[in-house]
């Protein structure tokens, strides 16, 4: 349990990480990458 809880608290940590630098490197490729996925959700 408690190696469970530290691994997916580190694996959310970078995760986050990753997704802020994206947002930071390519703002426009994370703008598309969501409408692509919102728009696959719909359909």
């Amino acid at each position: 349990m408690t190696h469970h809880s530290v691994m997916s608290t580190y694996s959310g940590k970078r995760l986050s990480k990753q997704a802020s630098q994206c947002c930071i490197a390519s703002p426009l490729k994370y703008e598309i990458t969501m409408k692509s996925l919102l728009s696959s959700r719909s359909r």
